[in-house]
């Protein structure tokens, strides 16, 4: 067991966005280590391995103690996605440090239902170490089972970025109950002189500063962590039930799993499969009921095609993730509707993304909106998707316009994977293939030339209807501009077809979005199309930077000509 610590920890801080595990476990599988002798050589190759796959900065090479390797591997092995060196007295699980089946899995999910299943059980395993060190527990089990005391004492179900820093994460069910815990949080919340009392009695009294700030990191950590089994969404930057999940939530009110004697079978229960009460025939099916009941409540029409009283509890899992998507689905039609009343946030957004750091509220009553870091580009990406759904005329759903994937409160958890354009939205007339960057440099050719070309090429031979590139990134490097003024692409037959791409700044067309709905304009997908050929008229005749400039010209014209 290891030594106290201040907090639990699901994953590391190395990797606080648990999507990337994915990829890594496919770095892992193709470098050749696994089952290769342990030391500071492995961890060195594996981060090499890393840097290779786009994982790690180049710039991690001057890492000389190889933590970055280390430190993955360490969390694949937490959570149960590699197999671990078995105790002296234990006999081995599989292949040491090759991928579990749940690595396996996870490194073939293509759904985010799946990956969140497969999280759901990497979480709901004793393996994590309660901040003694002298115990291991369940975290998801933990911050349920507290979630679930609110509630059953009328208390607003959720936990604030403060509550889970100060009070959850320094907690855990070998030193408190769960009904204390809740009592503490109610206090706090109905008495501020009470507050600072009760966060020392759960973190100590005389931490230090930089303490703080570490708690600070680990909550940001687990967090993400525990968003990843799609069981929470985001609250005031800390997380509330799921509402589409409500009955997983009542199926585990029923569960009390913090601990079991054997920590070497709980491991190996994670790295198979850690069992849980949906495995259960019965137990499913009331999870099932219990979906088609909130399903119908909330208007989602769904035809079972199965007999339910003789279906085992693998059927019944595989109806209830059709249900769950076609109830996801539902709402994100709803919020797809709702974005031409947000354009001012979206805009914001864009604004966040363009000067890189936070935009001042406009009142009191307007929320401090801000973006992580390290998501930044799934934010560009999620931005521009809110803005095309405020132009409110597409013909393909608003699912099939993202190719990221989305939380239930359809916040972005990554980018959209290579090999595929950013966004594809189809209007009447025409359909706009989107890609954005957040590099600027002179690598942005490099990176975005020919992806960006063959994407829109794709589309073309898929439709025919007109089709449009829109490259955005907060600048337009002149060489990325040369490539897209010339946008010819030649297909594997050698037929040869001329692209329509127009690069724009973020900061263009964020004033080009605001323009449109501060002016009321009617036929927004229309004066996009109008806009776009704008921009594309006489390209030829241009060199780069008077391209870039004709651009922009383009748009002052378009702003101007309704003010």
């Amino acid at each position: 067991m290891t030594k106290k610590t201040i907090a639990w920890q699901i994953g590391n801080t190395t990797i606080r966005n648990p999507y990337r595990i994915k990829d890594g476990l496919i770095a892992l599988k193709e470098s050749g280590l696994a089952n290769v002798k342990a030391g500071a050589e492995w961890d060195k190759c594996f981060r090499d391995e890393l840097i290779r796959h786009g994982l790690l900065n180049a710039s991690d090479h001057s890492d000389e103690t190889y933590s970055a390797g280390r430190k993955w591997r360490s969390a694949f092995e937490k959570l149960g996605f590699i197999f671990p060196r078995p105790p002296k007295d234990k006999s081995s699980i599989g292949n040491f440090r090759s991928l579990s089946p749940q690595g396996i899995k996870l490194a073939k999910a293509s759904l985010s239902i799946e990956v969140e299943e497969l999280f759901t059980r990497a979480l709901s395993a004793p393996v994590f170490n309660c901040p003694d060190g002298k115990q291991t527990f369940s975290p998801l089990f933990w911050v349920i089972s507290i979630l679930n005391g609110l509630e059953e004492r009328e208390a607003e179900t959720h936990l604030t970025f403060s509550e889970f820093k100060n009070i959850v994460q320094t907690s855990s069910p070998d030193k408190y109950k769960v009904d204390f815990v809740v009592q503490k949080l109610i206090e706090s919340r109905n008495n501020s002189a009470a507050e600072n009392r009760i966060v020392d009695e759960f973190r100590g009294d005389s931490i230090s500063a930089e303490t703080i700030r570490t708690l600070s990191d680990y909550a940001d950590m687990n967090l993400r962590y525990l968003k990843t089994t799609g069981l929470f969404v985001n609250y005031s930057h800390g997380i509330a039930p799921n509402p589409l999940k409500a009955s997983i939530f009542k199926e585990f009110k029923k569960e009390k799993i913090f601990f079991k004697d054997d920590d070497w079978e709980n491991k190996k229960d994670q790295c198979v499969g850690f069992p849980m009460f949906f495995d259960d025939a019965l137990e499913a099916r009331e999870v099932y009921l219990s979906q088609l009941k909130q399903a119908k409540a909330e208007g989602v029409e769904y035809d079972a095609s199965f007999d339910l009283q003789i279906a085992d509890a693998a059927q019944i899992k595989e109806e209830y993730n059709s249900l769950y998507l076609k109830c996801f689905e539902h709402r994100e039609r709803k919020f797809a509707s709702q974005q031409a009343g947000q354009w001012q946030e979206i805009s914001r957004y864009m604004d966040i993304l363009n000067l890189g750091k936070k935009v001042k509220r406009k009142s009191e009553d307007d929320e401090q909106l801000s973006i992580p870091t390290d998501m930044k580009p799934a934010y560009f990406e999620w931005v521009i998707w809110r803005s095309l759904l405020a132009i409110d005329s597409l013909k393909n759903s608003p699912d099939e316009v993202r190719k990221f994937n989305v939380d239930a409160n359809y916040y972005p958890i990554f980018t959209a994977p290579g090999g595929t354009p950013d966004l594809v939205a189809m209007f009447e007339d025409y359909q706009l293939v989107v890609e954005v960057t957040l590099s600027e440099n002179s690598r942005q050719e490099a990176m975005e030339g020919e992806p960006v070309r063959r994407h829109v090429a794709d589309a073309c031979k898929l439709s025919k209807k007109p089709t449009f590139g829109l490259f955005i990134a907060r600048k337009i490097h002149t060489n990325t501009a040369e490539t897209f003024r010339h946008g010819l692409w030649y297909y594997d037959n050698d037929d040869l077809t001329e692209l329509q791409i127009v690069p724009v700044c973020l900061s263009e067309f964020r004033d080009w979005f605001v323009w449109l709905f501060q002016n009321n304009v009617q036929d927004k997908a229309g004066q996009l199309r109008l806009f776009l050929e704008d921009c594309l008229r006489n390209k030829s005749q241009f060199t780069a930077p008077e391209w870039k400039t004709a651009v922009k010209e383009a748009i002052r014209r378009r702003i101007l000509l309704r003010k």
